[in-house]
């Protein structure tokens, strides 16, 4: 197992700031790619992005839409240099109690890190994507880690070989 995502644990409860951590009923979260993973285009990670939130449509019935224009976006999902290679993965930063419609939330995803798109990505030096993708997905739209070593699941905070909503 590797690193994931470095939401503290103080926060990765869905109660808390007041109460619960998740965007208006009803709202279609945007989203826009303003820089890919090493290795990717933009579209490329489009698609793997599209394909993550999908699975969280499916489980909860929430909509999402790409836009281009990253000032109508609610959720901006980009790059930065995190920490060294295989630990830390990608970052998300959680809604907030009484969150406005037009806010705007931030993914980044570690560009010291080699990513792919493959389903046998163990021992291969890359991390997956897809996987990264749903688990930090998760996190923007308000749910937390699961317990650590109580479940498999894609919330939890270390890279497995879960790849899908539970």
């Amino acid at each position: 197992m590797s690193g994931y995502c470095n939401l503290p644990e103080s926060l990765t409860g869905t109660e808390g700031m007041g109460g619960v951590r998740q965007w208006p009923r009803g709202r279609i979260l945007t989203w826009h790619v303003a820089a890919a993973v090493p290795g990717f285009s933009v579209s490329e990670c489009q698609e793997v992005y599209s394909a993550a939130w999908d699975q969280w449509a499916n489980a909860s019935g929430l909509q999402h839409r790409f836009v281009s224009n990253a000032i109508s976006a609610n959720i901006i999902i980009g790059t930065r240099a995190i920490d060294q290679v295989g630990g830390i993965l990608a970052e998300a930063q959680l809604p907030w109690a009484g969150i406005s419609p037009d806010a705007q939330l931030q993914v980044w995803f570690d560009t010291r890190d080699q990513w792919t798109t493959a389903e046998n990505w163990q021992g291969s030096g890359r991390f997956p994507l897809p996987t990264v993708a749903v688990h930090e997905f998760g996190h923007s739209i308000g749910i937390g880690h699961e317990r650590n070593g109580e479940t498999d699941a894609i919330m939890d905070p270390t890279v497995s070989h879960i790849t899908t909503l539970q």
